[in-house]
């Protein structure tokens, strides 16, 4: 009964929210960015969580697993879709060398230090210290998408070079995170499996890979039928429960292999058009879910102190990532409109993905480890979604 409940409690503010987030409201900048993107819902499912109200507690989270499977596939289909090759290669080769650029240099900022701290001074094996900092590194890689259109909207920025250098920056850069976090899983297996470790690490990438082209070409064929909007919803929605739940099966990641999945339908024939306002519909709704359900699950079995610390750290080397990587590509490339040297300070909003990645991680890897990594990414996100609607202004208002 309990988990029924828990379940009609979740659904119930994730509809009703998904009316009353991401609109208009008359608070200070930080606060309003806040509430724009929807974050305060992972304060809200840790108010339910164990922690505090016990309505969201662990046995209740298990029966919700169907829901927050079906959530994170959506949420990886939507993004995946939207990685139209043809499309994204009518951009200039310097918005892919900054992406790739200052990504690369975040999830190594992020990584190497974190590995080192997890091993020495946490005590951890060398597998789950690597595959924690990594995680990490990934998690820091992505950048809000939605930040920078409402920090453009709520200031009447002009429409600039920088604007939309940044803007296609925060739609391709999670592409590096996934695909690390997708090894990620794979190499966490080497914990438990004997044999070499990069071999094992790619098997499981691969079955991701292959699973994820396996619903591509299934959603591809049913969407060859003629049928209602109505029915192409009940069919993305049936094919994303089936891929979800094999990947979890197999014990990969159900985010990693949907977002594979959109993304062979997105360069494939097919009613993407179509497929893409299907899952736009019903895209906030589920993202609230993850953000619920991602709140509740942390139970700090560590201190405050502690956990604060390890946040700001990660707060810091994400930051500095960002911001090398941004000053390097300034140095490095020369764009027709020079790049500002603070551009990476555009970056610095998490988004959505990155909550998505950090859930996924947490919900398919388990643990106490990768509980400290939920807890220091969703401190990290509130934080980051406070500074960097200021920090996204300076930046697009320098744009040319």
């Amino acid at each position: 009964m309990k988990i029924i409940l828990g379940a009609a409690l979740v659904v119930l503010i994730a509809l009703l929210g998904s009316r009353r987030t991401f609109t208009r409201v008359k608070l200070p900048l930080g606060a309003r960015h806040l509430y724009l993107t929807g974050t305060e819902y992972a304060l809200i499912g840790f108010c339910l969580g164990d922690r505090l109200l016990g309505l969201l507690d662990q046995q209740s989270l298990v029966g919700l697993n169907p829901l927050l499977y079906l959530s994170l596939g959506w949420i990886g289909l939507m993004f995946g879709i939207q990685l139209d090759v043809q499309q994204i290669a009518r951009f200039p080769r310097h918005y892919f060398q900054l992406t790739v650029i200052q990504a690369t240099v975040t999830l190594f900022l992020c990584f190497v230090p974190f590995s080192m701290l997890f091993y020495t001074i946490g005590e951890l094996p060398l597998p789950i210290a690597i595959g924690s900092a990594l995680a990490l590194g990934a998690i820091a890689v992505p950048t809000g998408q939605s930040s920078l259109a409402l920090v453009v909207r709520e200031h009447r920025l002009r429409q600039s070079t920088v604007g939309e250098t940044l803007a296609f920056v925060a739609g391709l850069d999670a592409v590096v995170g996934l695909l690390a976090l997708g090894f990620v899983y794979g190499y966490w297996r080497t914990t438990a499996i004997e044999g070499s470790v990069i071999w094992i690490s790619l098997t499981y990438l691969l079955i991701s890979l292959g699973l994820g082209g396996v619903m591509g070409v299934l959603l591809h064929f049913l969407t060859r039928l003629r049928c209602t909007q109505e029915e192409l919803l009940l069919f993305t929605v049936g094919t994303v429960v089936f891929t979800t739940g094999a990947a979890a099966y197999v014990g990969v990641s159900p985010l990693f292999v949907t977002a594979v999945g959109g993304f062979a339908i997105a360069n494939g024939r097919g009613a993407k058009v179509r497929i893409l306002r299907a899952l736009t519909a019903m895209e906030k709704p589920f993202y609230i879910v993850v953000l619920i359900i991602g709140g509740a699950m942390v139970t700090l079995q560590h201190s405050w102190y502690v956990l604060l610390g390890l946040a700001g750290l990660f707060i810091i080397l994400r930051f500095s990532g960002k911001t090398a990587g941004g000053w390097m590509a300034s140095r490095v490339l020369s764009p027709p409109t020079p790049l500002p040297r603070s551009v990476g300070l555009g970056l610095i909003s998490q988004g959505g993905i990155s909550v998505a990645m950090v859930v996924s991680f947490h919900q398919t890897i388990g643990g106490s480890t990768s509980g400290v990594v939920l807890a220091m990414a969703l401190v990290a996100l509130l934080i980051n979604e406070l500074l960097s609607p200021r920090l996204a202004q300076q930046v697009i208002g320098k744009g040319g």
